[in-house]
This record gives structure tokens, C-alpha cells and sequence, in this order.
């Protein structure tokens, strides 16, 4: 799997072939646009083979060539002052429902407890019931540290709210507050 990192810092080669030569160049550029997309903080792994075709460059071989980025702790300079706002769109299960309200108050208390430990995340909960036949209610998360998020929605999915389950996820909805003005800075920089 290959996720994206903060920058590429390191390039294996591991063949010396004409073919490895041309393959360095097409690493080298991937390298340059990973470091500039800096689309998220982790670890960038994964493989490219030097397997160059006449036309261009074509990575086929995932065998010979090993490219990878470390980890970055300062964040995206790019991101990390914007605020991802995140829509969980869930739906009741009548296991819920069929529970008194104290006791479904206690459940949700106790659950959201364990899993909203980090002050990155902030969560809003709206009823929508009355509005629609999709989802029952929506879970409003909003970070500017997307792995925070990721780390809560794995807590949150380990609890009985999720895991009994009192709430299905019907859909998962991430946006980027005013990521329209991030996008015209950047297109009027370039």
C-alpha cells in the first residue's frame, strides 16, 4: 500500500543498468511530487521497478527498486492550519432504540469517553431522524490532524456503540473548510 508522505528523503536503487539510470530519473520526479503534494503526514512505502519502456516511463517490475519517505513530525505546513471538517452519517439499530433513554445516555457517555482522548478532535452530534431515511443521526468531527481523527474512529469503532451495534455507519463524509482559497493561492503562486 502507498501512502503519501511529507517528503520523499531517500531513494534505493537497487540495479545499475542503463534501464536503473532512467528509472532513477522517473523515482527522482515521483520523489519531487510526493514531497511537494505533501498530501498527509505517515510513512511512504512501497516499490518501483527499473522496467522502462521505449515510449517513456513505465514502472512495471515491482521487484527491483524500493522508494520511501519517512516520517515528518512538524505536519503540513499546507494543511496543518486547515480545519477538515468530517460528516458520519449513522443510523440507529433498533438494539438502540429499544433501550431507555437513561441507559442509552449512559452508553453514549461512557463510549464517546473512550473515544475522544485527544483534544485535536472535536465531535457534534445532530438528530436527523425527522429529515431523513438514511441516516438516523450525523457525527460532526472536525481536525486539522487527520491521523488524530483516524485514531478516534478506530476507538470510537471498538466501543459497543459502533460494535454492538447500537449505530451503523451508513457513510463518511470529509471536507476541507475553505480548501477553495487554499486551492487559489496555490494555482495564483505557481
Amino acid at each position: 500500500m502507498l501512502i503519501p508522505a511529507t517528503s520523499a528523503t531517500r531513494l534505493v536503487v537497487s540495479r545499475s543498468s542503463p534501464s536503473a539510470t532512467r528509472m532513477r530519473a522517473a523515482a527522482s520526479r515521483i520523489a519531487s511530487t510526493v514531497a511537494r503534494a505533501r498530501a498527509c503526514r505517515g510513512v511512504f512505502l512501497g516499490t518501483i521497478g527499473p522496467d522502462i519502456g521505449a515510449s517513456g516511463c513505465e514502472l512495471r517490475n515491482l521487484s527491483d527498486c524500493s522508494f520511501f519517505a519517512h516520517r515528518t513530525r512538524q505536519g503540513n505546513p499546507r494543511t496543518q492550519d486547515m480545519t477538515w471538517t468530517i460528516f458520519v452519517h449513522l443510523r440507529a439499530t433498533p438494539a438502540w432504540l429499544s433501550l431507555p433513554p437513561a441507559q442509552r445516555d449512559t452508553i453514549a457517555a461512557e463510549c464517546l469517553a473512550l473515544a475522544l482522548v485527544d483534544d485535536r478532535v472535536t465531535m457534534r452530534f445532530y438528530d436527523a431522524e425527522a429529515f431523513s431515511g438514511a441516516a438516523s443521526d450525523i457525527a460532526v468531527f472536525e481536525t486539522s490532524d487527520m491521523l488524530a481523527y483516524y485514531f478516534t474512529m478506530e476507538r470510537l469503532r471498538n466501543t459497543p456503540l459502533i460494535s454492538a451495534p447500537y449505530f451503523e455507519v451508513v457513510s463518511i463524509t470529509p471536507a476541507l473548510e475553505n480548501g477553495f482559497r487554499l486551492f487559489q493561492q496555490e494555482e495564483a503562486a505557481a
